[in-house]
């Protein structure tokens, strides 16, 4: 498929920028050798002036600080301790190192100066005075020009300042501040600095070959996995139009799935609507038909008293009154509850109040309402069919099986939402789909056909409560148009 000696193209597209990478690699790897080893050198150095420092500093401290002692309560020296530094500082070793020394109280008065034209004046308080006098020992690595029998020449001097303590308690009495001369330290800081330098470079030599054994490695293996990238790539190509194709069905059939579904949503509210039209047609037929006949038969049974012989007759003729009598009041409610009263134009306020009242009317039970309609909406008709039926059912269902009052509604509506909940106190129910009742069960169906939502649980009083809600973005229940 592709030349043995040449890259496949997926690899030779990848080879400039490995090649750029590799370049900038390196030049990374130069800048921070650089940059971590005038760190390392910097630090090392510093450290070791440090060392030095407080040798110096203790060394310095043996020597004089039992004769400055008389510092902790005078700020002058008697005679027998000046004499004493001068003899250290020009008769001994001391001065064979020691170029310089001054010594200071706090302020910055100079008690004892190798300079005696310091003695007895204040000189500038430095940083670096105020850290001794918190303690710290610092050092500072200068050149200063001497002269001597060759002549004047510039020699590195380190520059110390440090404190002197109080025998007994510790406490700071007075700093010295002197130079020294250290021979070699100049060729000792570059050793250290050479030795940073190398120690460095050579471990970023090791981490880099390291690092571009591996690339290399990493390299030979894509190049060596190039004919197998390029058959991938072929195969996955051929995937992808597969995939694509089968895609492509499925959308199809989602439309076709989708519009099948909208149709069966709307054969589902025509059917909703056909259902209620066949149930008002049996309310009427129920009420002009079974209903006259029964009062006619009251009527007829009535005028049969006169005929009737013994207290025998006459108290089977009241039974049978009494059962002609509460057949009808049947037959009127059932009628009243299939028959829907005129909702089709009314809001949403208007219909679940007249749903509350309607159940008040036929069963006696009193119902609290309670709303908060941000929202007064007008619905299609459809919607409010659904939203009496749900208030309708659930109150019917409460009084036949709560066996206690509490029937609350309540409804909220805002300019996107509307909810509905009626609770009762009873004794709630299972929660198991199976335990719903066919009207509940038909309630569902009802609901989710609009896109709305049907909830039923136990109440926060341990009743039932059944919820109804929807968005009316989401929903059949759209606004009527006004």
């Amino acid at each position: 498929m592709f030349d043995d000696d040449a890259p496949p193209p997926l690899i030779e597209a990848s080879l400039r920028p490995a090649v750029m990478a590799s370049l900038a690699f390196v030049l990374v790897l130069i800048v921070a050798t650089i940059g971590i080893g005038h760190h390392v050198a910097t630090m090392i150095k510093k450290n070791n002036l440090r060392i030095i420092a407080s040798d110096a500093a203790l060394y310095m401290e043996s020597i004089i600080g039992p004769l400055l002692q008389e510092l902790a309560n005078d700020d002058h020296l008697s005679e027998g301790p000046r004499r004493a530094l001068r003899e250290i500082f020009n008769n001994t070793t001391v001065s064979e190192r020691v170029v310089s020394f001054t010594l200071c109280k706090p302020g910055g008065l100079v008690v004892e100066s190798s300079d005696p034209r310091l003695a007895g004046n204040y000189i500038k308080v430095s940083p670096r005075h105020s850290k001794a006098w918190r303690g710290e020992t610092t050092i500072e690595l200068v050149t200063t020009i001497i002269e001597d029998d060759t002549g004047r020449q510039e020699v590195p001097i380190l520059n110390i300042i440090a404190p002197i303590r109080e025998i007994y308690s510790g406490r700071i009495i007075a700093i010295i501040e002197f130079d020294e001369f250290r021979e070699g330290i100049v060729d000792e800081m570059r050793d250290i600095s050479r030795f940073s330098y190398m120690a460095v470079v050579k471990t970023v030599v090791l981490i880099g070959s390291i690092l571009s054994i591996i690339v290399v490695l990493g390299w030979i293996k894509i190049r060596n996995q190039g004919d197998d990238i390029a058959r991938l790539y072929l195969v996955i190509s051929q995937k992808k139009e597969a995939i694509e194709k089968h895609a492509h069905d499925l959308e199809v059939a989602l439309r076709d799935n989708t519009a099948l579904g909208e149709r069966l949503r709307e054969s589902y509210i025509r059917s909703t609507e056909n259902t209620e039209d066949t149930m008002r047609r049996i309310g009427a037929d129920l009420h002009d038909g079974p209903a006259q006949l029964m009062s006619f038969a009251a009527l007829k049974l009535d005028g049969l008293r006169d005929f009737a012989m013994g207290p025998e007759a006459d108290e089977d003729i009241l039974s049978v009154e009494q059962a002609i009598s509460a057949a009808m009041v049947e037959i009127r409610a059932v009628s009243r509850g299939l028959s829907l009263p005129e909702i089709a134009d009314k809001t949403l306020s208007d219909v679940i109040d007249r749903a509350v009242r309607e159940h008040e009317m036929r069963t006696g039970n009193v119902v609290k309402l309670q709303t908060d309609m941000e929202n007064n909406p007008i619905l299609a008709t459809i919607g409010n069919i659904c939203v009496f039926r749900f208030i309708q059912e659930a109150l019917n269902n409460a009084h036949k099986h709560a066996q206690a009052g509490g029937f609350e509604v309540f409804a909220r509506c805002d300019l996107d939402r509307f909810s509905v909940h009626v609770r009762d106190g009873g004794l709630g129910f299972d929660g198991k789909p199976e335990s719903f009742g066919l009207g509940l069960a038909g309630l569902r169906n009802r609901i989710e056909s609009l896109n709305g939502v049907f909830r039923i649980g136990r109440s926060e009083r341990g009743g039932m409560e059944l919820e109804f809600c929807y968005d009316f973005e989401n929903s059949e229940c759209t606004l009527k148009e006004l």
